[in-house]
């Protein structure tokens, strides 16, 4: 929603200079009050170093703030109201020279009692004054906006800090004759708004299920045993509930912020035909910054078994029971009821969240199937149309479901045997010397055995059986040594493995979508209203005219809703190869038993692992196996916002 709100009627002659002195004094007192709790709000030090680059540790700041605290500001610059044409389109200003802040004497009429409004000009030009209290440079930016703002306790969004960060204030004033630089505010008359652009499904996750009756009770009665009475119930139902539930694929949206200039006449008259013509900002027509594509969500199919369960009101009711034996009988009565409620337990599912397949070949390489996570994060590209409404495209690519890892730290183990103590296991008791000479012994009987084979000599297979009874009987020795160990260590055992660097490069298979928006001819309606005026409806660059009223002066207030209504999406989703490696060190787990007591300590002695090399999966190449969907935008709620501006009546004006 743009608001613009411009004074019409006679000229400001009208306005005394008491007038405007009094909205200053109640502004300037406004700023006083602002300042003065300063140095004991929390984000003070963010104010100072995000305005100025300065910490409240600072002796220049921290002597402004003991000052502001003890009311003590007679150092203020001085404030002067100038006449129509000496501040230009400036509403106020401020010039280091003649420390002096300037106010627009336009800018104060068509604000009277506007106390926030002249408050918001005094508080920035104020700032360029603090500006130059605690640097010696000028800040870079519009530091003065910066600081009226926070002081305001008004949020800036990090796109409009990075703008008032890059914005040049800086211009020159003509005061009787003298030129002066000076600081100034005037009016940005570019109106930012954004539509979420996002296509959903219309229905839910289809689903299909069957139900099969555990326990259907319904009874009740009463019981009666001496001088204990009641009535009790039971009502129960409980089912057995397969499931299967159809995956899905979302599609994606974008949030879309389109800058537009709105023309405004500087003066009108009364009775006069004005007009308000919204175009595109040609330099800008989108703010890069806030345009992005929102990640798609994908669902797997899922299958599974739900336990349902009604509980109605059960338990004990009139509870009747006489104490007091041997004196006089009193009888008491109470309920020991469970409240009716239902729910549902899942007892065992398979699919989405939770299809996990793994398989590792010597140690070296292994395979994995998984689901298919979505990335929190997805790339925006923005194109151009002949129309200038710019296009938008999206893609996200989703952690892989199939994945072929090697074990690069494993590999080096075996190009490099020291390599091999980046990672081990030690356990206790252990044979494991006579289990290192065992497999000395078996690697020289298959060594023994393909001699025989290729020299097929008497005494060649006399070897190879001598070779094969030592590494048996070596193995054997082995075994009963280990055996014997643990039975004297009584029920003790430690198993423990590290990793001092595990590295992993990660070959797989993702999915990406690629959402395209195409804005159609005339994508955006605009709606303009005026009071006990009829409304109109247009698009980009047309007139919206209305009548000035034909006598008197106030506030008329104009006010505009942008909708966008006409688009293409079209989603793209495709099987992608995609390379990823992961890092991880320092990872521990052991195994302590002894008896019955058991114990299985495992993590990591630095934080911060593992880490994925790029964040997210790069892609290799382009998507294949892939298909398209192309439809209508769901039209949104109109996203909304505001625009202030003031324009004065000109009694000259034709």
């Amino acid at each position: 929603m743009l608001q613009d709100t411009f004074v019409v009627g006679d000229n400001d002659d009208r306005l005394t200079d008491r007038d405007r002195l009094e909205t200053v004094k109640d502004a300037t007192q406004q700023v006083q009050v602002l300042l003065a709790s300063l140095g004991d709000r929390q984000d003070a030090e963010t104010i100072f170093t995000t305005a100025f680059g300065k910490s409240t540790g600072d002796r220049a700041v921290a002597d402004l703030l003991t000052n502001w605290s003890a009311g003590n500001f007679e150092d203020f610059p001085k404030i002067e109201v100038l006449t129509e044409g000496e501040l230009g389109d400036a509403l106020g200003a401020y010039a280091a020279e003649t420390q002096t802040i300037y106010l627009s004497g336009e800018f104060l009429a068509a604000n009277r009692g506007n106390v926030a409004a002249v408050t918001d000009v005094l508080l920035e030009e104020l700032g360029h004054w603090v500006d130059s209290q605690v640097n010696a440079e000028d800040s870079p930016g519009d530091e003065g906006a910066i600081f009226s703002a926070l002081v305001r306790g008004e949020a800036l969004r990090k796109d409009e800090l990075a703008a008032l960060k890059l914005e040049s204030d800086l211009d020159e004033l003509n005061l009787n004759g003298n030129i002066l630089v000076v600081e100034k505010k005037t009016v940005d008359e570019t109106l930012d708004f954004s539509v979420n652009v996002t296509q959903e499904e219309q229905n839910d996750v289809r689903r299909e299920e069957a139900s099969f009756t555990l326990v259907d009770l319904n009874e009740g009665s009463n019981f009666k045993a001496g001088s204990l009475d009641f009535d009790w119930s039971l009502n129960l139902n409980a089912e057995l509930v397969p499931f299967f539930e159809f995956g899905k694929i979302e599609t994606a949206g974008f949030t879309y912020p389109v800058n537009l200039d709105v023309f405004v006449p500087e003066f009108v008259a009364n009775n006069e035909s004005f007009s308000l013509i919204p175009s595109l900002d040609l330099q800008n027509p989108i703010d890069r910054s806030g345009a992005e594509s929102q990640p798609v969500e994908i669902r797997l199919p899922k299958a599974g078994i739900d336990l349902k369960y009604t509980l109605g009101e059960s338990g004990l009711k009139n509870v009747k029971a006489q104490n007091a034996p041997g004196g006089e009988a009193q009888e008491q009565t109470s309920d020991l009821l469970v409240p009716a409620q239902s729910g549902k337990i899942e007892l065992v599912s398979f699919g989405q969240d939770s299809f996990q397949f793994s398989r590792d070949f010597g140690g070296l390489v292994s395979l994995n199937f998984k689901s298919p996570n979505s990335q929190s994060e997805s790339n925006t590209e923005i194109g151009q149309t002949l129309g200038g409404i710019p296009t938008l495209k999206g893609t996200n690519i989703t952690g892989n479901f199939a994945e072929l890892s090697l074990d690069l730290d494993a590999l080096l183990g075996v190009l490099y045997t020291p390599a091999k103590a980046l990672s081990n296991k030690i356990t206790f008791p252990n044979a494991n010397q006579e289990k290192r000479q065992a497999q000395q012994n078996r690697e020289s009987a298959n060594l023994a055995i393909d001699a025989a084979r290729d020299i097929e000599t008497p005494e060649a297979f006399d070897v190879a059986q001598n070779e094969i009874a030592r590494a048996n009987e070596s193995e054997r020795i082995a075994k009963e040594l280990e055996d014997r160990r643990k039975k004297s260590a009584k029920g003790f055992s430690v198993d423990l493995s590290y990793d001092l660097l595990d590295v992993k490069a990660n070959l797989g298979l993702g999915l990406e979508q690629a959402t395209n928006f195409q804005p159609g001819e005339n994508p955006i309606r605009i709606t303009m209203e005026i009071e006990s005026q009829e409304n109109q409806v247009g698009g980009i660059d047309d007139l919206f005219t209305f009548q000035a009223p034909q006598s008197g002066t106030g506030i008329l207030k104009a006010k505009a809703t942008y909708e966008l209504v006409n688009g293409t999406i079209t989603n793209s989703i495709g099987v992608i190869p995609t390379f990823q490696s992961t890092i991880d060190a320092l990872k521990y787990s052991a195994s302590i038993n002894f008896g019955k007591f058991k114990l299985g300590p495992s993590g990591r002695l630095v934080p911060g692992f593992p880490i994925n090399l790029p964040k997210n999966p790069l892609p290799l190449g382009e998507p294949f196996v892939s298909f398209t969907v192309r439809s209508p935008f769901s039209q949104n709620r109109p996203e909304t916002g505001f625009f202030d501006k003031s324009m004065l009546m000109n009694s000259d004006a034709d």
